[in-house]
């Protein structure tokens, strides 16, 4: 079963694990968690809006196509 988040949601589980500033890429620009929750995409699913950023497992590889959801995922671990 899905939970659908927002990305203030998404947002708000990133700051508690501490990754709500962390860079991110969305349509080709550099920005964090915090500040797309600023923006007209606050309300939006985070399961949808996709963007890039780089994980924390080990590698640092870019992950591509991700989301704000699976971006949550790599920081508790999971992903």
């Amino acid at each position: 079963m899905r939970v659908r988040l927002t990305v203030e949601e998404a947002t708000s589980i990133l700051d508690v694990l501490g990754s709500d500033y962390d860079p991110i890429y969305y349509r080709g620009e550099e920005t964090t968690p915090r500040d797309l929750a600023y923006t007209e995409h606050g309300s939006e699913d985070a399961g949808q809006v996709r963007i890039q950023f780089y994980g924390l497992r080990g590698t640092g590889i870019r992950r591509r196509n991700g989301t704000l959801r699976t971006m949550i995922l790599d920081r508790m671990g999971i992903g």
